[in-house]
């Protein structure tokens, strides 16, 4: 990993550990109420509409089947490292409870903004949010291995995700049952936990590769996708060796 990828991972860390002890001290931060409101006074039912539907699509139900689809793709393609990027993504999930029950923020305040639906337990980090980014932020991730290598379908995977994954984020402050801060503090820790299992994944196939020199995988579309298959590849061989 290079020194532009540890600082990221570094920066990314220090930010969301910040925003994390600012919101169990904070009930909000300044400028929340002022955009929620905002969000709140976007005419139109079609804006309507399509708050309603992030809030459905940011369910875990549909995200679990986008991380299907997305793993079965890539395993369909022999990707079996990138579908376990999407699966330990996944599993960060796990920090979105444990973080609310540590944080403790309460929801927004029906005397301060409209709260369009009833919603139970702590604010920070917005679950939904969360369970988004870690699921669409792999799958920005990796889209290309997901198409094949085709650019165009990638184009319209990413594009489609970061609006689904904006759409969701939205819907939270609109519905009212989360504030900015909120939404901000779940990009912010599921970035980072991506970052993490890839960066995780990385060394570990780095180690294989390191072991297997000699190994030449096929090339593929891509300087991220070459290099983890190849490693991915690499290790599998240093196991039937009994490396």
């Amino acid at each position: 990993m290079s020194i532009f990828h540890r600082s990221g991972i570094g920066f990314g860390a220090a930010a969301a550990i910040g925003v994390t002890i600012a919101a169990a001290v904070a009930d909000r931060f300044p400028g929340d109420l002022e955009f929620a409101r905002a969000v709140q006074d976007i005419p139109g039912e079609w804006f309507v509409w399509l708050m309603r539907r992030g809030d459905e699509l940011g369910e875990l139900l549909p995200l679990a089947a986008f991380a299907v689809v997305a793993v079965v793709a890539l395993l369909v393609q022999r990707r079996e490292s990138h579908a376990m990027l999407i699966a330990g993504s996944s599993a960060w999930y796990i920090a979105s409870p444990v973080l609310k029950a540590l944080v403790e923020r309460p929801r927004p305040d029906p005397a301060l903004v409209e709260v369009s639906m009833a919603s139970s337990g702590f604010a920070f980090p917005s679950g939904h949010v969360f369970a988004a980014t870690v699921v669409l932020g792999s799958i920005i991730l990796l889209a290309g291995s997901i198409s094949g290598g085709r650019h165009r379908i990638a184009v319209v995977i990413r594009v489609a995700s970061a609006a689904l994954l904006a759409d969701i984020a939205l819907s939270r402050v609109f519905l009212g049952v989360h504030w900015p801060s909120d939404v901000l503090g779940a990009f912010l820790i599921a970035g980072l936990g991506v970052a993490l299992v890839r960066w995780a994944l990385s060394r570990q196939l780095a180690t294989a590769e390191a072991r297997s020199p000699t190994y030449d995988a096929p090339a593929s579309r891509g300087r991220f996708s070459h290099r983890m298959a190849t490693r991915w590849k690499n290790l599998m061989q240093s196991r039937k060796r009994g490396v």
